[in-house]
């Protein structure tokens, strides 16, 4: 009797690895086509401990555990790039810490930015992308112990639903992550984060087809968190200098995904660089320009 019992548990425990393991396959194709939301280049050797500001961008946070170390396995190369691990992330922070990076608020970036003089440390900005569940879930709460501020960029229209396969946060949880004092919210589109083509949805509409959009999403995060948005992310990066004329022009910030330092003459007319943390960019960008 107890083998019987014994034999039945571990086919339960098979099918539920199975199930677990297959859904994560499941999200990776349905994610193929937002692959290229990365961040490129590399940094010229000379910028190797030049002060300055580096703004990360994260994705998704995922707790360790046997699934995500099988679709590390099993998943292309290019999805778990995207990938990180809350053991990762809090390595990573030590790591800046141990390296007298300061990490201060999008505010604070600005603010250097704005007095036009030297800088004279390493200043880090984090931001995440998408607000999907991990980021509530596994970001928010290593965040919170740290009393770390960051940036979260928003695709509204996904809130409450799912992107992709993967499940975002609701608007009630974003109310709460706001609410810790830490964030800064910015807009990612209201619904243009996504490929057609292989190409961002926004080479596929005209100006006022993304203006629309892009008022709906100031809109949505005005009625729900009383804030006024004044952060625009590109979706992949994408921009073209009639949407950053008419941006600026408005008096909006905006990001888009190049591996670059901002420094004193960097210029507010233009996107931000944000730059991916995955290993390649982390050990080859990142570690590079604070040793």
């Amino acid at each position: 009797m107890k083998k019987t019992e014994h034999r039945i548990f571990f086919v339960v425990a098979c099918l539920l690895l199975l199930l677990a393991f297959g859904t994560t396959i499941v999200q990776y194709h349905s994610q193929k086509t937002s692959l290229n939301d990365l961040s490129t280049g590399l940094l010229a050797p000379q910028k190797s401990g030049q002060p300055g500001i580096m703004i990360l961008s994260y994705r998704r946070i995922l707790k360790p555990s046997l699934s995500t170390s099988l679709l590390t396995l099993k998943s292309s190369e290019e999805f778990h790039r995207y990938l990180n691990t809350t053991r990762n992330l809090k390595k990573q922070l030590a790591y800046l810490r141990a390296h007298h990076v300061r990490i201060i608020s999008l505010e604070e970036a600005l603010s250097l930015i704005r007095k036009r003089r030297p800088l004279h440390h390493q200043y880090v900005v984090l931001t995440v992308d998408g607000a999907d569940q991990t980021i509530y879930d596994n970001w928010l709460p290593i965040m919170r112990q740290q009393q770390l501020p960051f940036t979260i960029f928003v695709t509204t229209g996904s809130l409450g639903d799912y992107q992709n396969a993967v499940k975002m946060m609701s608007w009630k949880q974003l109310q709460k992550l706001f609410a810790t004092g830490l964030a800064t919210v910015g807009s990612k589109t209201d619904s243009m984060n996504f490929l057609v083509d292989n190409y961002p949805a926004l080479t596929a509409v005209d100006f006022n087809s993304l203006q629309l959009d892009f008022q709906k999403s100031i809109q949505k995060i005005k009625r729900h968190l009383h804030v006024s948005v004044r952060y625009f992310a590109y979706p992949f990066g994408y921009y073209n200098q009639d949407y950053q004329k008419t941006l600026v022009k408005d008096n909006f910030i905006t990001f888009s995904l190049k591996n670059r330092i901002i420094t004193s003459k960097s210029s507010l007319s233009q996107p931000l660089p944000r730059i991916s943390v995955d290993k390649e960019n982390w050990n080859n960008v990142i570690t590079k320009w604070i040793h």
